[in-house]
């Protein structure tokens, strides 16, 4: 009874604790301690996430990203000849930020954004482990005004579908940009080879073109995704993420 008693009141002081803000299918996450919340939304590239999978690398919100060995000059000279890339996590929701979170275990940056419809967004990014691919997901959270956020479809089973439309921006730069390498269209070789004896590095790069606009369909059963399918908010069912690396 005793250990009982003690464990309730250590999740009160731990929901206690908890930011006011914190999304509530977030909170079991923060109380182990695999996810790191703020409602800083200014925090530029010096103290921006790090996300990668052991073959390559980018911190969000600065300007490159990084291949293993590959290498604009010599390797073994200071400062690093590592030969910048583009960014791949370049564009964002055009809308206020609201909070972020780092969840450290799936090696995810969550970014969730407020629409002038009242609708909530979420932009979840990570990278692959298996591959060298980074994913951009979009999600609708929270439903807004119908009569702003797009067109009600009727289905076979007389169920309501709700679009959000989400404005989006593209902040990448273009590849002329990235002075390591010399360009043939999205293939880049770099002008300087690592040693003196190896031959020039050579990337592929398959860029997602990024549409002014997406259109989202709600999820079904609310407007609130951690109530939909009778999922517990607080439970921490989300298990998506690549498998990568954070910093």
């Amino acid at each position: 009874v005793a250990a009982a008693a003690a464990a309730a009141a250590a999740a009160a002081a731990a929901r206690a604790a908890r930011p006011a803000q914190l999304p509530a299918e977030w909170s079991h996450d923060y109380d182990k301690g695999d996810l790191l919340f703020t409602t800083d939304t200014n925090i530029g590239a010096r103290y921006g996430a790090t996300l990668g999978n052991g073959y390559w690398a980018t911190v969000v919100g600065a300007n490159a990203s990084y291949l293993q060995d590959v290498y604009n000059g010599h390797a073994f000279e200071t400062p690093s000849h590592r030969a910048a890339l583009v960014q791949p996590f370049a564009f964002a929701v055009d809308a206020p930020m609201i909070y972020q979170a780092l969840h450290v275990r799936h090696a995810m940056l969550l970014q969730r954004y407020a629409l002038t419809s009242g609708a909530v967004i979420e932009l979840a990014m990570y990278m692959l482990r298996e591959a060298a691919v980074a994913v951009s997901e979009l999600r609708v959270v929270k439903g807004g005004r119908a009569s702003t956020t797009g067109t009600r479809t009727a289905t076979a089973a007389a169920a309501t579908a709700v679009k959000v439309r989400v404005p989006l921006v593209d902040r990448r730069l273009p590849l002329s940009s990235y002075k390591d390498f010399v360009w043939n269209g999205t293939v880049g070789t770099t002008r300087v080879p690592e040693t003196t004896t190896s031959p020039r590095s050579t990337v592929a790069l398959l860029l997602a073109e990024v549409p002014r606009y997406v259109d989202l369909a709600m999820p079904s059963g609310g407007f609130d995704v951690c109530g939909a399918g009778g999922a517990d908010c607080d439970e921490g069912n989300d298990d998506r993420g690549g498998g990568g690396a954070v910093g």
